[in-house]
């Protein structure tokens, strides 16, 4: 009797152990494909930009290498969505995003731009939402790094070849827009 007793608490706290390890990884997929999907979206409206730009900069004016890196780097959402992809895309994209930016300060007729602005905004807000989803995100990573190495849980996620998640890191997702830039919104 005493024997069963203990196997039945063994069992239920293995199986409350498993459905915490799982909750916290399907929440971890929730909150990365809601950052994933801002990220996309953000990519849009870069998209939309280099639309606007186009039109207000003179043809013979307008640098096709920094557009074309522009585009590659907006597509390189699409060609990868793996973690560590998405990681190093969104670098080179916040990278390449500066440069437009840089670029686009050479026309000041183009920041009076009304759809400029309003783009430029749109991506503000993009930027914000950005940084709370990462947020989300690395507290999602957080609580299941930490459940998967606390007691039972460990030798459940050994078992099952868990490992630790990695953070979505602070330097990748660095603000392209600072928040009260004047230049850019009026």
């Amino acid at each position: 009797m005493n024997f069963m007793f203990l196997l039945l608490i063994i069992l239920v706290g293995f199986v409350f152990s498993c459905q915490a390890i799982i909750y916290s990884k399907r929440n971890i997929k929730k909150t990365w494909e809601k950052l994933y999907a801002q990220l996309i979206h953000r990519c849009e409206l870069v998209s939309n930009l280099l639309d606007v730009i186009k039109k207000n900069i003179k043809k013979e004016e307008i640098q096709e290498k920094m557009f074309s890196n522009v585009i590659y780097a907006i597509n390189g959402y699409a060609r990868y969505q793996t973690f560590g992809d998405v990681m190093r895309v969104n670098s080179d994209f916040i990278l390449t995003l500066k440069k437009l930016f840089a670029y686009t300060d050479k026309y000041p007729d183009l920041k009076k731009d009304i759809d400029f602005q309003r783009i430029i905004s749109e991506i503000s807000r993009a930027e914000d939402r950005i940084e709370n989803m990462r947020q989300n995100y690395n507290s999602a990573v957080s609580k299941y790094n930490k459940i998967i190495v606390a007691f039972p849980n460990n030798y459940i996620a050994s078992l099952f070849n868990m490992h630790k998640k990695r953070f979505f890191s602070d330097i990748e997702c660095e603000r392209t827009i600072p928040k009260n830039d004047t230049n850019y919104i009026s």
